[in-house]
């Protein structure tokens, strides 16, 4: 090196030092939040209602600076979700701040049991479709809990190979008090949302179908404004929430009702930006894992309707997809063997109505003649009798099935014989029959 270039290595290299210490400083200093100014926010919910324990929901004031989230990766930060309750059962959880964390980026979400017969196959099948027949490669978590419910190595391997795929112990992303079995069930399905790395997500039960690739979700009519779409379910409303129990939180029938359109909700798959719905997502957290006024007196149908139900709870409003819900029967006795959603897509040139997806895997993917399914029909539950001899499936929805169909059978053979056993009937969906 020339002497002349060496007499201006070191003072530019000491320059460098001191902005990278000033710059540090600034980060660590500069971004601290500022506890006055960012208070603790508490929210109660269902204060002095009677029979019903009180949620009391503290938002801390943020604790991380860009510094430690540049550092941080919410890959390894475990969420907080610890939930206590006082002397007079009323419950308690402090809900840390979102910009602690650095959830990125839109994704599916999915909750499954690597044990499960109805679930290890639904997933798998939704999976394969998703990769081999719409070639989509969003990206996708799958979330399970604890040692029970396990995938099998070569299960794992085969999903995994599907690519862009991680799969995760529910337990090593939840910094909480609660047992593996309080959180095991429906409740983890909002759960899986609140840990997931993603900031916009699509959840969705483990027996869906996709017929589209799942990125046009989030084109669906309500996500930017509202920031959660939600489905209705093909039931009429109050058909299992109780009544008096509407009353008694304070939401009304009628209103609630009238929000609906007169259906329950359907939670087979929920659309939400994780910002936008911060506090709602925790509240239906606790109303799923601290259930006793909710499931255990059957005042709701598992995670359906908590949903709504949360939001209204701390002022989020949640879009509902305006299409009315169908169902798939087959002309043999009229049994549902699907329920079939639909939403308004808009994109950048045209709005259209699209049958975005199917659930309850009903159908034997493994008889079913697919290639040849003049017997199937969808059908909208709420029109007349006169009016309501249904629609022959679409060529797009018979070959997603078809596709499913080969994933059955390349995942058949590794699947354990005692969860064949388990079935109770095809697919482990019990029967259904048109209202």
């Amino acid at each position: 090196m020339e002497e002349g270039n060496s007499d201006y290595l070191i003072p530019c290299l000491f320059a460098t030092v001191i902005i990278m210490a000033i710059l540090i400083l600034w980060l660590v200093l500069y971004n601290t939040p500022n506890e006055e100014e960012f208070g603790d926010t508490v929210t109660k919910i269902m204060e002095n209602v009677a029979g019903v324990p009180t949620i009391v929901i503290s938002e801390k004031a943020p604790k991380k600076n860009i510094l430690q989230k540049i550092l941080g990766n919410v890959n390894t930060s475990k969420i907080s979700f610890k939930i206590t309750q006082d002397m007079s059962l009323d419950y308690k959880i402090d809900v840390p701040s979102y910009s602690d964390y650095n959830f990125a980026g839109k994704g599916l979400v999915i909750a499954a049991s690597g044990t499960r017969y109805r679930y290890l196959t639904g997933l798998y099948t939704n999976l394969y479709v998703i990769r081999k027949f719409h070639k989509s490669n969003i990206p996708v978590e799958i979330f399970y809990v604890g040692s029970s419910e396990e995938f099998s190595p070569i299960i794992k391997n085969m999903i995994l190979e599907l690519g862009n795929i991680r799969i995760f112990n529910l337990m090593d992303r939840l910094d909480t008090t609660s047992s593996e079995i309080d959180l095991r069930g429906y409740q983890t399905k909002p759960l899986s949302v609140l840990c997931s790395s993603f900031e916009e997500i699509i959840l969705m039960d483990a027996d869906a179908l996709c017929f589209v690739d799942p990125q046009y979700f989030f084109l669906c009519e309500g996500y930017d404004k509202f920031g959660m779409v939600l489905f209705k379910d093909y039931v009429d409303c109050l058909s299992f929430i109780s009544q008096d129990f509407i009353e008694t939180i304070g939401i009304g029938t009628e209103k609630y009702c009238n929000y609906t359109n007169d259906y329950e909700i359907d939670s087979s798959c929920v659309i939400l930006n994780k910002e936008k719905c911060w506090d709602a997502l925790f509240t239906i957290c606790i109303i799923n894992v601290k259930s006793d006024s909710y499931h255990k007196s059957r005042n709701v149908l598992g995670d359906k309707d908590t949903w709504l139900i949360g939001s209204m709870f701390v002022g989020i409003s949640p879009f509902i997809s305006r299409p009315e819900p169908c169902i798939l029967i087959t002309d043999e006795q009229k049994q549902i063997v699907g329920h079939l959603q639909s939403s308004i897509i808009i994109d950048s040139t045209d709005s259209n109505e699209v049958i975005l997806y199917y659930n309850n895997q009903k159908v034997d993917m493994l008889t079913a003649e697919v290639d040849d399914w003049t017997y199937a029909e969808v059908k909208n539950p709420r029109s007349g009798e006169e009016n309501n001899l249904g629609t022959p499936l679409s060529r797009k929805i018979i070959d997603c099935f078809a596709q499913a169909k080969i994933a059955m059978k390349k995942l058949t053979p590794f699947i354990p014989k005692l969860l064949k056993l388990s079935m109770t009937s095809i697919n482990g969906v019990s029967n259904g029959l048109i209202p």
